[in-house]
């Protein structure tokens, strides 16, 4: 049985007199990949900059494992949290000197990097196919293979928990899969926890646990992805007329827009 990884209760943002949250309640479940849907300007990236206390809620609490995150040092919280965000500065840095400083959290007083650092860095630049690029500066990159970096920074910090929004941003179609393949077994060979916005609706019926869908800065619902993407759901949120089939070669569901309103 899952247990609550991430809880949100009555949580609520605002950008000066613009309402984006509204009082939104939600379960992250432990182990599981959770997929925020919805229009852009519905609320998910500022939902997941909130959880992750980039931004600070208007109110409302967030608990990590049962304990309020704003008891919690920004130390602590960058052990247990790690997030990717939609929008990445082009740093005058290399690959290698961006990815560790997803080590820092972890150094010691002399902010010295170990043979375990090193591991762990090397491991996620394997893990974004980035190795023959880690001495590349980020300004000579592709807009995907910055992604990768930023990604790599993410896991650089070994979290039991990975925010990610869009984290297929910038690449195509080889790479999107090559990353959700990598996100999915993090999460079935370690137990992390995801949490991604992603606006391809079809990737979210292949990969999510649960989604959450979001409208106008409130939860129109959420549960299991067949359950919660449904043509009625796609009419009522995305404006768009859709069928939901079975593929006959690949068997997995998919939804298929017709037109739009």
């Amino acid at each position: 049985m899952n247990s609550e990884k991430i809880l949100a209760k009555e949580l609520s943002f605002s950008y000066g007199n613009s309402d984006i949250l509204k009082d939104i309640n939600a379960v992250i479940n432990k182990g599981e990949i959770t997929v925020l849907l919805g229009v852009n300007g519905s609320g998910k990236s500022t939902l997941l900059k909130t959880i992750s206390r980039l931004l600070t809620a208007k109110k409302g609490t967030i608990y990590l494992d049962g304990k309020d995150i704003a008891n919690e040092s920004n130390r602590s919280i960058a052990k247990k949290l790690a997030m990717l965000s939609q929008i990445n500065e082009t740093l005058d840095m290399t690959v290698y000197e961006l990815v560790e400083q997803g080590r820092f959290p972890h150094a010691g007083a002399l902010k010295m990097l170990r043979k375990q650092d090193h591991q762990a860095i090397d491991n996620a630049l394997e893990r974004t196919s980035l190795q023959h690029l880690q001495h590349h500066f980020l300004n000579e990159l592709s807009g995907g293979e910055r992604q990768r970096a930023w990604l790599a920074l993410a896991l650089a910090q070994e979290t039991e928990v990975l925010l990610l929004d869009e984290p297929t941003t910038f690449m195509d179609v080889h790479h999107q899969i090559n990353i959700l393949n990598l996100i999915t077994s993090l999460n079935r060979e370690e137990g992390k926890t995801i949490v991604m916005v992603l606006h391809d609706i079809n990737q979210a019926l292949a990969y999510a646990d649960r989604v959450i869908v979001l409208r106008d800065g409130r939860i129109y619902n959420s549960g299991p992805p067949l359950k919660v993407i449904t043509p009625d759901m796609l009419f009522e949120v995305f404006q768009v007329k859709a069928n939901i089939i079975t593929d006959p070669d690949s068997h997995h569901t998919v939804y298929v827009p017709y037109s739009i309103i």
